[in-house]
């Protein structure tokens, strides 16, 4: 009696097993083009949106693999020169209610079929800037706050409202020097890739989130560019070292830590759709 069940419940597991469909590896569809030289678009690193979508705009390679394999050293050797010069442009789209790590090996995916490439991880010792709470565990300034509403990126306007969304009211600007972002329902590791948090910062040192803040936020930040200070061509304002401790209630704090580093072995320019 006890054989005839086990073996009903392995008939089971196995039925089971046999129905549930596997990880989809790839996306439904995906494009990928160098940009247009003349173009003087705002630059997108390569980002995941709500609704399945991976898209960037006159992004780097470097960018791009920040970004698929989720590097929050920003630690990448080994690669061409063309690497951090060329643009390309990516529209790659997947189901809606794609888990995240699954949308992750899709990319990683994606750049094995259209650059060719060949990496691994490999942990090492570095210097880097952590973002860290400003007071510990304390209150959030009011520049960094839970998302109000769950808004769409989506490129696609048309797409966008057929699903029954409403579109981020995002905006990047500039007055008297100082760059301005209003994000909205993003996670934090997308202010750091847009504020261009590791040169901001001061030399190029990687940068991590050690804020242990999950989730998405609005996000609303004004800081004066290096390169305005240095030129004198700004109003007076604070550096972004100053603006995240003011208006987010974060800090850059340097320490040594154990880093992921991407090793790329081996990448060629792309194959375009």
């Amino acid at each position: 009696m006890h054989c005839d069940i086990r073996a009903g419940l392995v008939a089971v597991a196995l039925l089971t097993l046999a129905v549930r469909p596997a990880a989809q590896e790839a996306f439904d569809a995906a494009s990928v083009k160098r940009s247009d030289p003349k173009s003087v678009a705002v630059v997108v690193p390569a980002m995941f949106l709500p609704g399945g979508q991976w898209s960037a705009r006159r992004a780097t390679l470097a960018m791009i693999l920040r970004s698929a394999y989720e590097l929050t050293s920003n630690r990448i050797v080994g690669m061409p020169g063309w690497a951090f010069s060329e643009r390309f442009d990516i529209v790659a789209r997947a189901a809606p209610g794609t888990p995240p790590a699954q949308l992750h090996a899709m990319a990683r995916q994606l750049l094995v079929e259209r650059f060719g490439l060949r990496a691994h991880i490999e942990q090492q010792v570095a210097e880097v800037y952590a973002l860290v709470r400003a007071n510990g565990s304390g209150a959030l300034r009011p520049g960094l706050r839970p998302a109000a509403s769950d808004c769409d990126h989506s490129s696609d306007a048309s797409s966008a409202q057929a699903a029954g969304a409403n579109r981020c009211p995002e905006k990047i600007s500039t007055h008297d020097g100082a760059l301005r972002y209003e994000l909205r329902n993003r996670p934090l590791g997308d202010f750091l890739i847009y504020s261009g948090s590791r040169s901001e910062v001061g030399d190029g040192t990687p940068i991590v989130d050690r804020t242990g803040l999950t989730g998405r936020f609005d996000i609303d930040l004004e800081f004066v560019p290096q390169s305005a200070i240095l030129q004198r061509t700004a109003q007076p304002g604070p550096p972004l070292a100053i603006a995240v401790v003011e208006q987010l209630g974060l800090r850059f704090e340097k320490r040594q830590e154990l880093v992921d580093v991407l090793v790329v072995e081996r990448v060629t320019m792309p194959t375009e759709n």
